[in-house]
């Protein structure tokens, strides 16, 4: 799957419900800014709110939410 800086996406372990936009593509990692306080208390300390690092290989495309923004 090609990810890209505002690409839509979901977990596959995750309820379809939590969903996120992905704000930085690494060679290993993706960093994404999941849906409002999904990701809170997650990530590294000194991360924004809801902004974690991940596994591209675990994430899957999404419908783009309006609320949502890279």
């Amino acid at each position: 799957m090609n990810l890209s800086i505002g690409s839509s996406v979901t977990k596959k372990t995750k309820p379809p419900s939590e969903h996120g936009v992905v704000t930085a593509v690494e060679t290993q990692t993706v960093t994404v800014r999941w849906h409002l306080k999904v990701a809170e208390g997650r990530g590294p300390v000194g991360t924004k709110v809801g902004t974690v690092y991940e596994d591209p290989k675990e994430l899957i495309l999404d419908t783009p939410c309006p609320f949502c923004k890279a």
